[in-house]
């Protein structure tokens, strides 16, 4: 069984999940970091692609305490995945 050719990033994830196939998937992102908030920010900014700003606005937060919750969350991430 193969995944269609024009199946699209989330697709394919599904896909390698329930096949067994990969290692990384989002959900495994998700269930490292521990915060509602860090997880909002990663899902806000990181996969749907809006600026710290907006985040910031959204939140009600300042772009330092902004900055200071994604660079904590980068660490925390690249002592469980590695490089990111």
């Amino acid at each position: 069984m193969y995944p269609p050719s024009d199946c699209n990033s989330v697709e394919r994830e599904l896909y390698n999940y329930l096949t067994g196939r990969g290692k990384n998937y989002t959900m495994d992102v998700y269930k490292v970091i521990p915060d509602p908030i860090d997880k909002f920010l990663i899902a806000y900014v990181f996969e749907l692609g809006n600026t710290r700003k907006e985040a910031g606005e959204a939140l009600g937060l300042s772009k330092t305490t902004i900055w200071n919750r994604l660079k904590q969350v980068r660490i925390i991430l690249s002592k469980h995945f590695g490089s990111i």
